[in-house]
């Protein structure tokens, strides 16, 4: 930890989101002095951030030249969610076959809620339940090393400037996706609750990218 208690996880993780969110723009240089004066830390915690990143493809290291932003373009936006349909599928598939009483009564609440909010048109608390939601499968589907990838993807999808959040419009839409997943996971039928996933993020790719 360094001196304003950054640590390199701490940096990457400050970095990475200016990078999605093109704070950093494609092609910008980063030198680990202009970084390391930045965030007030030394410049060991700010290389191991500059490995990191270049390790998630967010970063390039040019031989004598330093690191570049390369980001996130359109196309690797829409293969993200593509990577995210097939984690979700697995994940809806999963909770199907694993889900036991206590997964069962969050994802009960969860479906109350939404209900509840979609009915009420309250858009924030219907993203922050639509979340929650997707946390109960995570949970049910009882699969650690899945967990940890389809996070990562979710943090690029959230961050990224190439998506957009969907609208009022779309929340009756987007419950019924929901349901037609709860239902199949409490009817403990692995398939049906897949093809719903499949459904409902192939629909979700569709309201988020945004026209190029």
């Amino acid at each position: 930890m360094d001196r304003r208690g950054h640590t390199s996880e701490d940096l990457t993780s400050l970095i990475r989101e200016e990078i999605l969110k093109e704070e950093l723009r494609p092609g910008s240089k980063l030198t680990e002095q202009q970084l390391s004066s930045r965030f007030e830390v030394s410049r060991t915690p700010v290389r191991e951030a500059i490995g990191r990143l270049e390790a998630e493809g967010l970063v390039e290291t040019i031989p004598n030249r330093g690191a570049f932003v390369v980001g996130l373009s359109a196309v690797d936006t829409a293969d993200l969610f593509e990577i995210r349909k097939h984690y979700e599928v697995i994940t809806a598939r999963n909770a199907a076959e694993r889900a036991d009483k206590v997964d069962f009564e969050r994802l009960d609440e969860s479906m109350e809620f939404m209900r509840h909010y979609t009915e009420r048109g309250d858009l924030r608390r219907m993203k922050r339940i639509n979340r929650d939601f997707h946390e109960a499968l995570y949970a049910a589907a009882k699969s650690r090393l899945l967990l940890v990838s389809i996070r990562r993807v979710n943090i690029y999808l959230k961050l990224s400037v190439h998506t957009k959040d969907y609208r009022r419009e779309h929340l009756t839409e987007i419950l019924s996706e929901h349901e037609r997943v709860y239902r199949a996971v409490k009817k403990r039928d692995p398939e049906k609750a897949a093809m719903a996933m499949y459904e409902h993020i192939a629909n979700m790719s569709r309201r988020a990218l945004k026209k190029q």
